[in-house]
């Protein structure tokens, strides 16, 4: 979309759309961004986060989102939780299982049952 403006507010899209249609606040910090492309943030939907700099990373090469399908540290744990008040400075995380728990521990294929 040509001349559009993207509206922000505490980290979240609050509008977006023809600069004609979208009200700017007088007090809004306004970047120019010429040239740019905006996406959405990508999920990942079968990952694996095992640590919260896992998730910094993913955050970094524009995933926002990580479905994690197991090696979860109790670290990533209370990232989770964290990111129900707060929004985190790394990728959401959602969790394929509620607890902690190697794979080799757990019982799983990669132990043989």
């Amino acid at each position: 979309m040509r001349n559009a403006t993207l509206l922000v507010r505490d980290g979240r899209v609050i509008a977006a759309g023809a600069a004609s249609r979208v009200r700017i606040p007088a007090n809004a910090e306004r970047v120019s961004l010429a040239g740019k492309v905006i996406m959405p943030g990508l999920i990942n939907t079968h990952g694996h986060a095992s640590s919260v700099a896992n998730l910094a990373t993913y955050a970094a090469y524009g995933i926002t989102t990580v479905f994690s399908l197991g090696d979860e540290t109790p670290a990533v744990f209370a990232a989770r939780r964290a990111q129900q008040s707060t929004p985190p400075s790394h990728a959401r995380v959602f969790l394929g299982r509620t607890g902690p728990c190697a794979h080799h521990r757990c019982g799983g294929a990669a132990a043989g049952g």
